[in-house]
């Protein structure tokens, strides 16, 4: 991307995994590997394209289990709203078999439940 072409635009935060560029209000994160989702490995990234660079970013079904768990480990409301306006904006898309059985994995399924349950009524 050209807002990243010139590094010296870059700020990188503390933890080395985090930039940002002036020019842009989107930091752009850099998580060591394996990507996890709770203790799961990530298995699959969607790839876009954006002026002739290849990004690979999560899946919006591992970003939405993210959500959650952050929800029940740290009882984030925020993290819990996050979830529901994810799972709201995608709902005709996403894929659910994979979503209920992750979350039963890391154990957020009464969440997952819960959310889901509410965003059907809306």
């Amino acid at each position: 991307m050209e807002i990243f072409k010139d590094c010296s635009n870059l700020a990188r935060s503390g933890d080395y995994r985090h930039w940002s560029n002036p020019q842009t209000p989107l930091p752009v994160d850099f998580p060591p590997e394996p990507l996890q989702t709770g203790h799961l490995v990530v298995g699959e990234l969607n790839e876009i394209e954006i002026l002739g660079t290849k990004l690979k970013i999560l899946k919006v079904e591992d970003i939405l289990l993210d959500r959650m768990i952050m929800a029940r480990e740290w009882d984030d409301l925020q993290a819990h709203v996050q979830a529901e306006m994810l799972m709201y904006a995608h709902y005709d898309e996403m894929d659910w078999p994979y979503i209920q059985r992750q979350a039963s994995q890391i154990g957020v399924l009464k969440i997952f439940q819960k959310i889901q349950k509410k965003v059907k009524r809306k």
